[in-house]
């Protein structure tokens, strides 16, 4: 029991670190528009991190991971065979050093996302589902917490104060839509509804991560939250039907769907106005359509991972001089990983994707446990998430972590049930 709570405890140091993408809101000093890490250093990013942020912080978050994963390698070894694609999605990366327009950084970056899917795997091999999901409440607590506490006490760094969102609360994270959507990711496991250790004491964690999510005037975030409640809800309401007729209103309700979604593309500028967005969903859809002409030049294996976007160098110049606006990612998870790793990579993502998708059907079938339901909401928040960000394949990023979580939870579930 000791061990098990000394762990936890360890763990926590590299999930904040994952969480907050290896930089801190107090470490940043103005550009956080990147994907940058702290532990690169090879990205022109505007951050003055210092040995903590360069070196102490990653390290030591790298060395719990690293002594997890050691200690554990056995059990890793032989989970990896029932996981081949996911191996596959994490080797790609470093690979693509033989072909990426910036070998180092590719390599560097490709070796930390091997660690993190290893460690990744590792948490599905080690610990039981409800005990992962009580591991992402106890971050989100510590990270909520965090916040707070900086926005009562140092506002000059946890608070947005760029006229467009004037007050809107980022906390630790360096900006308000990373921390908007990290807590919408630790916000799930307290939203499934059938936990068996859920009680009234959830209420407080999930007042004060909503609360949180919704002072970052982050309008996705708040779409994102609601679609999740409602598809949770129906995950809940459909255990209580026989199979037959779950199927049906399942199949119907896709239908209404469809055609509400035919309807609302003639009132689609009324729709994003009263999101806060415009008919190009705020510039991106200039961005896809430059982001589209970039992958056309190199297709097949793309330019190489964590390689692509280099300021006003290389083929990125394109794209920031034809949308007159800087920034450091695609805005779009699909096209940041064809961007990367080409049309090879996003087939191989889409591979993990069926997969999963796949797996949680067979576990719903034969009735799911807390656990599976928690993964299949991951997998519904990263396809939603994806559509105007970027949560998957990134070194030191928890949400690309709790996907491959999620994948590899659903893997072992429908493992056990076919056997």
């Amino acid at each position: 029991m000791v061990q098990h709570l000394v762990i936890s405890w360890a763990l926590m140091v590299p999930f904040i670190f994952f969480a907050v993408h290896g930089t801190f809101s107090f470490q940043d000093t103005g550009n956080n528009q990147s994907h940058g890490s702290s532990l690169s250093g090879l990205v022109t990013s505007g951050r003055n991190l210092g040995i903590v942020g360069y070196l102490l912080l990653p390290g030591l978050a790298y060395s719990i991971v690293l002594w997890l994963i050691t200690t554990n390698a056995k059990r890793i070894a032989s989970c990896l065979p029932q996981m081949k694609l996911i191996l596959l999605l994490a080797v790609l990366p470093l690979v693509s050093a033989t072909w990426s327009q910036d070998p180092l950084r590719s390599s560097y970056n490709g070796l930390f996302y091997l660690i993190d899917t290893l460690f990744a795997v590792c948490l599905i091999v080690k610990f039981e589902p409800e005990e992962i999901m009580s591991l992402s409440m106890m971050g989100g607590t510590l990270l909520a917490s965090l916040s707070i506490v900086m926005i009562l006490l140092l506002p000059q760094f946890a608070l947005v104060h760029e006229a467009r969102d004037m007050g809107a609360w980022q906390g630790v994270f360096i900006d308000r839509t990373s921390a908007a959507k990290c807590m919408i990711f630790l916000l799930s496991p307290a939203i499934i509804l059938r936990r068996r250790s859920w009680s009234v004491l959830h209420l407080p964690y999930i007042a004060v991560m909503t609360l949180l999510i919704f002072m970052a005037q982050a309008m996705t975030a708040r779409l994102i939250l609601f679609l999740y409640v409602i598809f949770m809800v129906i995950l809940a309401l459909s255990r209580r039907l026989e199979r037959k007729c779950a199927l049906l209103i399942g199949m119907t309700a896709l239908i209404l769907m469809i055609l509400l979604g035919r309807t609302a593309l003639s009132y689609m500028p009324v729709v994003l106005q009263s999101f806060g967005r415009d008919s190009t969903l705020t510039g991106r859809v200039y961005i896809w359509g430059a982001v589209l002409g970039s992958i056309a030049k190199r297709p097949l294996f793309g330019y190489g991972y964590y390689a692509f976007w280099q300021g006003l160098k290389g083929e990125s110049a394109n794209i920031i001089l034809a949308s007159n606006w800087v920034f450091g990612y695609a805005h779009n998870g699909i096209l940041e990983i064809c961007l990367q790793l080409g049309l090879v990579g996003t087939l191989i993502f889409f591979a993990t994707l069926c997969q999963a998708i796949k797996n949680a059907w067979l576990c719903v079938r034969h009735g799911s446990s807390a656990g599976v339901e928690w993964y299949l909401g991951l997998i519904a928040l990263t396809i939603l998430y994806n559509v105007d960000e970027s949560t998957v394949v990134w070194p030191h990023e928890l949400l690309s972590i709790l996907y491959i979580v999620a994948c590899c939870g659903l893997a072992k579930a429908a493992r056990q049930l076919r056997t």
